[in-house]
C-alpha cells in the first residue's frame, strides 16, 4: 500500500539474475517486471554482471559473495561481508528471497532490521533434501542426497560431503520462524511438504504459479541437457 505517493521498498536477494540462470530466475525477472516494478521501489542483489534490467523495472547491485559455487559458503560469506548490505536491508519494508540457496539468511536478515518483512520463493523441494529432489519410493534424507549426488556426479566423495551436510537442512527450517509468507509454486510442491515434513513451522503458505514467458523472453540455449525432478 502507498502512502502520501511513497511506494514500499523491495528487496531482493537472488544467486542469478535473468538471462543467467534458469526457470525461478526467469519467474523471479517476470515477477518484477510485469506485477512488483509499479508497486514497488525495487532493488535487486544478485551474482549475475550482466543482468537484464528494463528501464523502471529495478535498481540492481552486482555482488559477487553470491557467486559462490558452495552453498554452506555462500552462507559464510553472506554473514562475513553482510556490512556490505546491511544498509539496503534497514531500508527495506520487503525482502523477498527467490533463490533456494539463499533460503537460511532470514535469521540474518531479520536480525538486521526486525521490522522487515521476509517472503521465501520455493522453486525446488530444498526444504526437504540437501540436493533439492526427493527420489520417488525413497524420500528425502540422507540416502536420497547420497543418490542424487552419485547419480549426477559420479564421485563417491562428493556423494559422502553431501549426504553429511544433510544436517543443514536445519538452516531451512530455521527460515521459515523467520519468515513472513512462503510462496510455492505448485501444489504438488507444498503436498510432498506437508507429508515428508508435517512439523516444518509454516506460518503463512501460499501457492501462486509461475507467470508464463512472453514472446520476447529469449535465451541462447547451451549443448548440455538440464533437468529437474521433484519426485
Amino acid at each position: 500500500m502507498e502512502v502520501l505517493g511513497v511506494r514500499p521498498r523491495l528487496l531482493v536477494f537472488s544467486k542469478f539474475f535473468w538471462p543467467e540462470g534458469s526457470g525461478a530466475e526467469l519467474a523471479t525477472y517476470l515477477f518484477i517486471r510485469r506485477y512488483l516494478a509499479d508497486r514497488f521501489d525495487v532493488v535487486v542483489v544478485s551474482g549475475t554482471d550482466k543482468p537484464i534490467i528494463d528501464r523502471g523495472c529495478c535498481r540492481y547491485v552486482a555482488w559477487n559473495v553470491l557467486r559462490a559455487g558452495f552453498k554452506p559458503a555462500e552462507w559464510l560469506l553472506f554473514a562475513a561481508k553482510l556490512r556490505d548490505v546491511a544498509k539496503l536491508i534497514r531500508w527495506a519494508d520487503i525482502v523477498y528471497i527467490p533463490s533456494h540457496t539463499l533460503l537460511p539468511l532470514a535469521p540474518i536478515v531479520k536480525w538486521v532490521n526486525p521490522r522487515v518483512r521476509v517472503v521465501l520463493h520455493v522453486h525446488n523441494n530444498q526444504l526437504l533434501t540437501y540436493t533439492s529432489i526427493v527420489i520417488s519410493d525413497v524420500g528425502p534424507g540422507m540416502r536420497s542426497d547420497l543418490l542424487v549426488e552419485l547419480y549426477e556426479n559420479g564421485s563417491l566423495l562428493r556423494a559422502l560431503v553431501s549426504g553429511s551436510l544433510s544436517t543443514s537442512q536445519m538452516l531451512y527450517w530455521l527460515a521459515l520462524l523467520y519468515s513472513d509468507a512462503v510462496i510455492f509454486v505448485a501444489r504438488r510442491q507444498l503436498e510432498l511438504i506437508r507429508k515428508y515434513g508435517v512439523r516444518l513451522p509454516l506460518k503463512k503458505a501460499e501457492v501462486i504459479y509461475n507467470p508464463p514467458p512472453s514472446a520476447e523472453v529469449r535465451k541462447a540455449l547451451s549443448g548440455s541437457c538440464v533437468y529437474l525432478c521433484w519426485w
